[in-house]
């Protein structure tokens, strides 16, 4: 009874942390089907790809290359990464997209 006691508060804890992570934010990946209105629809990647649709906000912040950009700058067929979160009527808000060419990571430059 403890160990199902433990494993319960355990598979909690691991839950909330990787929420608190995340800051409740979802990340979809993907390549630009569609930009319309208030919204882009993104193919995504993985295992099983299907389209999400994700509303644009007034605050959603527009990334390009690293450097500040505008929906404007957004173009179909362009590999995006979007954080966003669930909105009003379950339906996911963005609140950053990145887009094209990113910076590589160098590992020697890393603070220890």
């Amino acid at each position: 009874m403890k160990m199902r006691a433990a494993l319960l508060l355990l598979g909690a804890l691991l839950f909330s942390i990787t929420t608190l992570a995340h800051n409740g934010m979802e990340h979809v990946m993907g390549t630009v089907k569609n930009i319309a209105g208030n919204a882009v629809t993104v193919e995504t990647v993985g295992k099983e790809s299907k389209s999400v649709t994700v509303a644009l906000l007034p605050s959603t912040k527009f990334m390009k290359s690293g450097a500040a950009a505008s929906v404007a700058d957004l173009k179909v067929g362009d590999r995006v990464m979007i954080e966003a979160k669930e909105g009003a009527n379950e339906k996911l808000e963005a609140a950053s997209i990145a887009f094209g060419k990113q910076a590589p990571h160098d590992s020697a430059k890393v603070k220890q």
